[in-house]
């Protein structure tokens, strides 16, 4: 686990990685990849959070755009609508 986490974190690390979230009605929220992984049994997540390391809970968003600084492949993106 320590040697899949090293293998991410030396990849990604000082790269961009953003998705800005818009609801139907508002203003987008953006949300950045500050080193936050999530390690699966099959999978390996990068976290992104809002600017205050939170991600913002209760809305339905619609909308999500992603931007990068490194080429990403055989890449899912998932959005998941948390409630509060």
């Amino acid at each position: 686990m320590i040697d899949v986490y090293e293998k991410t974190e030396g990849r990604f690390k000082n790269k961009v990685i953003k998705i800005e979230l818009f609801p139907e009605d508002g203003k987008g929220v953006l949300l950045n990849y500050s080193g936050g992984i999530s390690i699966g049994k099959n999978s390996v997540g990068l976290i992104l959070v809002g600017p205050d390391g939170r991600v913002p809970v209760g809305v339905k968003y619609k909308k999500a755009f992603l931007y990068t600084d490194t080429p990403l492949k055989g890449v899912k993106v998932f959005w998941v609508n948390y409630s509060k």
